[in-house]
């Protein structure tokens, strides 16, 4: 049943909120498992040595990296962040960013120079870790995050 008033009432905040920002982190979650289900997929067929599913799931990973990044920032708009907490996360998730450089660079040099297998090794090892870092910082800017 509808009735009039005499003014306009707004919507409850927790309305506006699970209207708003639940899509968006639905979507982000999605992302975020299908980053870590190729992730897993990446690592485990470079260490088998499955060289034709690892040259699908590697540059894989880093495109759904790519989008997962995309979506948080759109996400993102939605929240404030306390700003040291976030300079923390950020330096983190930039550094991660830039170890991907490496990755990519020495697993295309695999292909010619079969020896440079440690040193890719080692760089898979460190972004996957700054990685790590990175995600588990953003969680923690989030849980201290206050909806906009």
């Amino acid at each position: 049943m509808v009735t009039l008033v005499a003014e306009a009432n707004d919507p409850f905040a927790s309305d506006v909120v699970q209207a708003t920002i639940l899509p968006a982190l639905a979507t982000g979650l999605a992302l975020a498992s299908a980053s870590c289900a190729l992730m897993v997929t990446a690592l485990t067929s470079g260490r088998m040595r499955w060289r034709r599913l690892h040259l699908f799931a590697g540059p894989a990973t880093m495109l759904a990296l790519a989008v997962a990044v995309v979506f948080t920032e759109q996400l993102v708009r939605s929240f404030t962040f306390p700003a040291e907490e976030m300079r923390i996360h950020l330096f983190c998730a930039k550094s991660a960013g830039f170890l991907a450089l490496p990755v990519i660079v020495t697993g295309v040099f695999l292909w010619r120079w079969p020896r440079l297998r440690k040193l890719h090794l080692v760089c898979v090892l460190t972004f996957v870790g700054m990685a790590l870092v990175a995600t588990a910082t953003g969680v923690w800017v989030f849980s201290l995050a206050t909806p906009k």
